[in-house]
């Protein structure tokens, strides 16, 4: 489950927001711990949580796909406040603004000033940030298609407490 576990650990996903989406029926630090010790590859996956992770992360890069047409399609009259539109507990913006905005010379405040409507957006801003939102949902669907393929010699756990490791 190393693409699972790269999917987790990735500097654009925040973890702790996954971990309450996912563990809604426990506290939030159990739930936090729960699954960063799974990203550290500490304890095995359950084939609940496999399941969940696949579902979480399809939807996160259909998702991401949805903002990188938002952003290329053309906007007649006031340019929206595209922080709403590409609103989304799972991703850390910042990360992915000052990724977008280094080849383009520009900070991440000025990324999100423009973003937000205080400026107008520099030439080549928008279509940039959809193009690295295409670009992270297709490392996704990779990684997605790649633990498809590695489940098949995972021995996932069977659960607190018991011993059987189970396959699927």
């Amino acid at each position: 489950m190393n693409s699972l576990i790269e999917l987790l650990n990735h500097p654009y996903h925040i973890l702790n927001h996954l971990a309450g989406a996912m563990y809604s029926n426990i506290a939030p630090t159990a739930a936090h711990q729960r699954l960063r010790s799974r990203a550290k590859g500490l304890h095995h996956f359950t084939p609940e949580e496999y399941k969940t992770l696949r579902e979480m992360f399809g939807r996160l890069a259909k998702t991401l796909e949805r903002f990188a047409t938002r952003l290329e399609t053309p906007v007649d009259g006031p340019q929206p406040n595209w922080l709403t539109v590409t609103a989304q507990p799972w991703l850390n913006h910042k990360k992915i603004m000052e990724a977008t905005g280094e080849p383009l010379g520009l900070s991440y405040v000025t990324i999100y000033d423009a973003l937000r409507g205080k400026r107008t957006p520099p030439e080549g801003l928008l279509p940039a940030l959809a193009s690295h939102y295409r670009q992270h949902a297709t490392w996704i669907r990779t990684q997605l298609d790649q633990s498809k393929a590695e489940r098949s010699s995972y021995a996932f756990s069977a659960g607190r407490g018991k011993r059987k490791r189970e396959k699927i």
